[in-house]
């Protein structure tokens, strides 16, 4: 993150701002920066993510899932899904 607030990736000498950023690579920001703000701001006993999963290819869904087990595993987080395969 940028000092005034946007998203870049950077990689192989080049910065990629937010704007250029895939469909997949963008929902698995938000869904970060939403984990993180929840935890930050809120004394809740669960996180409500609706089919976070939807609309990533393979490789990111993986990713994605992996990371909220992570995230599960130290805080109570509910992730419905519609895939019954996770």
């Amino acid at each position: 993150m940028s000092e005034n607030g946007d998203f870049s990736l950077s990689g192989s000498g080049r910065v990629v701002p937010y704007s250029e950023w895939s469909g997949s690579e963008r929902t698995i920001v938000q869904v970060i920066v939403r984990l993180l703000a929840a935890q930050m701001i809120s004394k809740c006993d669960f996180l409500l993510f609706d089919e976070p999963l939807e609309h990533l290819d393979p490789r990111n869904r993986r990713a994605l899932a992996s990371l909220l087990v992570s995230v599960s595993k130290t805080s109570p987080t509910l992730k419905p899904a519609h895939r019954h395969n996770l």
